[in-house]
């Protein structure tokens, strides 16, 4: 695409965050990230800051992602404590997880608390 002059809008930006989550590519997903504002002056919503969540969570990076999301322009909808949760809860990490749960019940009572599982363990 940069080959041919293309300018990448922000659909574009989803997909190859998206790719760079799936590969765990976590250097490059953070490179596009900052090319979208510096390089193509584009603004990244809630939904790119979910793709570089989604590449940070799944390479096991939770201090990362947990920053990433203080840093966030807006605030952290249920997605994002979602994703935030999931990931700790599989990486192991039981207080990240419970904190997580906390935030995103504050924010959206309806959801269910799930029964915490270092209890059962």
């Amino acid at each position: 695409m940069r080959n041919s002059g293309l300018k990448p809008d922000k659909e574009t930006f989803l997909v190859v965050l998206a790719a760079c989550a799936s590969a765990e590519a976590v250097d490059e997903g953070y490179a596009l990230f900052e090319s979208m504002t510096t390089k193509y002056e584009i603004v990244p919503e809630i939904q790119h800051y979910l793709g570089l969540t989604d590449g940070l969570g799944k390479s096991g990076h939770l201090n990362e992602v947990e920053e990433f999301i203080e840093k966030m322009p807006f605030e952290p909808n249920v997605k994002v404590w979602e994703a935030l949760r999931n990931f700790a809860q599989i990486h192991g990490d039981i207080e990240l997880e419970d904190r997580a749960e906390d935030l995103l019940v504050s924010i959206d009572p309806s959801k269910p608390m799930r029964t915490k599982s270092h209890c059962l363990r």
